[in-house]
């Protein structure tokens, strides 16, 4: 993930835009450092990130622990591509408060930005054991281990991703929205599909040779998007390593439907695995 890629991440910002417009109204500016951090982010929703730099400096200015102010003014910088000053900021959030879960996932994003994967892959796995539940946490930390290679901790990290989050009361600095409408803070919204977490986990199954499973995952990414021609290809191909081609031919002929240049890849792909011409 580079730059580019983070300015184009839709925003999903928590808090009250409407309370902007109070001090338009008004004789007077913002006094206080919340009131600054919701111009701040008033002020982001609006693409103004350079004003919003400047709102959110001085929010810190009047409360030098406002942690969401931080994190907001890491949060800006990175839309900015100021990567370096983001990161200090998010890292002062997290000095501030360590079990800040947005202000690490934050990071963790600016980190794959610059090509720092393994200290991304680091506050990914914080964001998680802060709140093993997010699933969205989970997913971007199997992703990252993909990158690096590290199969095994892909798997689990999907694993998580996939399964039914238990109920829970939500705590100050959790991550879901209906109840952190009005903590003020900015985090990256990407959420994955469930039919590509699924594939995503298959894929990092049959990495670590584990192909039944991998058989499984795929079929749940299929009963999710079922004329997902590249999980259906992929089927195939786990099948050829596993030996079952009967299976492979089978995601063949659904393929010849779907896609024929990838139906024609894996029928050649199961007579180089038989050693046939």
């Amino acid at each position: 993930m580079n730059t580019k890629q983070i300015l184009t991440l839709s925003i999903l910002w928590w808090g009250s835009v409407a309370t902007a417009g109070h001090w338009a109204q008004q004789q007077k500016g913002p006094q206080t450092a919340g009131e600054w951090s919701i111009v701040g982010m008033a002020l982001g929703e609006q693409n103004q990130w350079p004003a919003a730099v400047d709102a959110f400096k001085e929010a810190i200015r009047l409360k030098p622990n406002f942690v969401e102010a931080y994190n907001n003014l890491g949060f800006a910088f990175a839309v900015l591509g100021m990567n370096p000053e983001a990161i200090k900021a998010h890292q002062q959030a997290i000095k501030v408060k360590p079990d800040f879960v947005a202000a690490h996932f934050n990071l963790a994003f600016v980190y794959a930005a610059g090509g720092r994967l393994t200290d991304a892959a680091d506050e990914f796995k914080q964001a998680t054991k802060i709140d093993p539940s997010w699933d969205v946490a989970q997913y971007h930390l199997g992703f990252v281990c993909t990158q690096l290679g590290r199969w095994s901790e892909a798997v689990e990290a999907f694993k998580q991703a996939v399964r039914p989050p238990p109920p829970k009361q939500l705590g100050d600095g959790q991550t879901d929205s209906a109840e952190a409408l009005q903590q003020g803070f900015f985090v990256v919204s990407l959420t994955p599909e469930r039919h590509v977490t699924y594939a995503n986990l298959a894929f990092a199954y049959s990495k670590t040779g584990q192909y039944q499973e991998a058989v499984q995952a795929y079929r749940e990414s299929i009963k999710l998007k079922p004329d997902f021609a590249d999980v259906h290809y992929s089927l195939g191909e786990t099948f050829v390593l596993s030996k079952q081609y009967e299976e492979a031919q089978k995601e063949c002929e659904v393929l010849q439907k779907l896609d024929k240049k990838m139906a024609e890849k894996l029928t050649d792909l199961i007579k180089r695995s038989k050693g046939r011409p």
